[in-house]
């Protein structure tokens, strides 16, 4: 992607500088999940809304390349978003007056949270829209960069378990900015998609095992298991070169059998589960996997417990669903044999719980997106693309929250502009 854009003029040269410049800021606001992290922390009081106002202000300069971002914002993006919130609004009047045990403010909290996450999305696409192609390329090293970042907290936290300073994070888990295990493997996963284009060829193999490495202290399952799928599914498209998957094979398969066979005799260099590097739960993970599910759930089939509700309400109403905030479980429901208080928590299933509260219709609401997001790619970019999807639609198995969090966002937001300037690459006079 070495294409120069053409100045018109010294304005539409500083638009261009300043757009690349807004496009970097919001990887490192966005992407890193600085935006929630710093406020946790207390470290700036600013909210991720009043970042999304900070940035809806810095981008009305770009109002004067209009007719330059008329042609380069994704019209499917648009069509998408209506559809959604049209689902939406349809899913509120379902569940009036009120979803039985969940009060109506937290039902209209959930409108207001789609609302908010579609329009994020849409300003972040029209923040990366543009016939300039070069920031694609800076966009992506700013995402290589910030992954490596990751990779490199991740290991830091599991060594120095207070360094990030949040109290209620899972002990024994890295979790860096994103404050959440599992949300850090999925970024690692979809910096590693985004990013490999630009690193060489013969570097891309070892950069994969560098996020590998990043995945592995956060002890989730679905980063383990993404990894091996978006890995694989980048060999299939030779965009990471077929002649390293004997190496890739053959140090995993080791990484494994060393995981396997010194899980006790790391456990007791590290203090056993006393240490707060290693703890009963992240021991019951490593054990999990290592023995292919035949140990204890360390989740303690809580998880489970709530999808299976779901899917008794989903074949309920498997129509028009149940409305907004259905999905949403309540107190002592019959499969819970704990006796655990778990009002207001959805399943970790993001096709799930928009199954739940909208049937049919709720099935293609997130897979629609990421179709839309890779229809206008072409050559290696629909590739990355695919990758891309595949990977999204798995972990959307594994969380509720990636229509939400605007990480998540901000990747789909990409992934849709740099289809459209691949598609625009060969039209004449683009």
């Amino acid at each position: 992607m070495n294409d120069k854009y053409i100045y018109t003029n010294n304005q539409d040269k500083f638009l261009v500088y300043y757009q690349r410049a807004l496009a970097i800021g919001a990887v490192v606001v966005f992407f890193t999940k600085l935006d929630v992290y710093l406020g946790l922390r207390g470290l700036l009081p600013i909210s991720p809304l009043l970042w999304i106002i900070l940035f809806i202000m810095a981008s009305f300069p770009l109002l004067l390349l209009v007719p330059s971002k008329l042609r380069s914002f994704p019209p499917n993006l648009i069509a998408w978003s209506l559809f959604y919130i049209g689902v939406s609004c349809f899913g509120l009047m379902v569940a009036l007056p009120s979803v039985p045990g969940v009060p109506i403010e937290t039902t209209v909290q959930d409108l207001e949270t789609r609302i908010l996450a579609t329009f994020s999305l849409c300003l972040m696409a029209y923040i990366l829209s543009t016939k300039d192609k070069l920031i694609y390329e800076y966009i992506q090293k700013s995402i290589l960069v910030v992954t490596l970042i990751n990779v490199f907290n991740s290991v830091l936290e599991f060594f120095q378990p207070e360094i990030f300073g949040l109290a209620d994070k899972i002990p024994g888990r890295s979790a860096a900015f994103y404050v959440n295990a599992n949300e850090l493997a999925i970024a690692l996963i979809i910096g590693m998609i985004l990013s490999i284009s630009i690193v060489p060829r013969k570097h891309r193999f070892l950069f994969a095992l560098v996020v590998f490495i990043g995945n592995l202290f956060t002890f989730s399952r679905g980063g383990f298991l993404g990894w091996i799928i978006v890995t694989f599914a980048l060999t299939r498209f030779k965009i990471i070169p077929r002649k390293q998957i004997v190496t890739w094979i053959i140090g995993i398969s080791l990484g494994l059998l060393i995981l396997v066979t010194q899980l006790g005799t790391i456990s007791s260099a590290l203090g056993g589960v006393n240490s707060s590097l290693l703890t009963d739960d992240t021991l019951s993970r490593i054990s999990w996997i290592s023995k292919g599910g035949n140990t204890i759930d360390p989740d303690g089939g809580s998880r489970f417990k709530i999808a299976v509700e779901a899917l008794h309400k989903f074949a309920n109403s498997p129509i028009i669903g149940h409305g907004i905030s259905s999905s949403r479980e309540t107190t002592g429901h019959p499969l819970d044999t704990n006796n655990i208080d778990r009002s207001g928590e959805q399943p970790h299933n993001i096709h799930l719980v928009n199954s739940v509260e909208h049937g049919f219709l709720g099935m293609i609401i997130f897979p629609s997106l990421l179709l839309a997001s890779i229809s206008r790619g072409r050559g290696e970019v629909k590739q990355i693309g695919i990758v891309f999807v595949l990977y999204f639609l798995v972990a959307g198995f594994l969380t509720h929250t990636i229509l939400y969090d605007n990480y998540s966002l901000f990747s789909i937001a990409f992934m849709f502009s740099f289809s459209k300037v691949a598609n625009l690459q060969n039209q004449p006079n683009a």
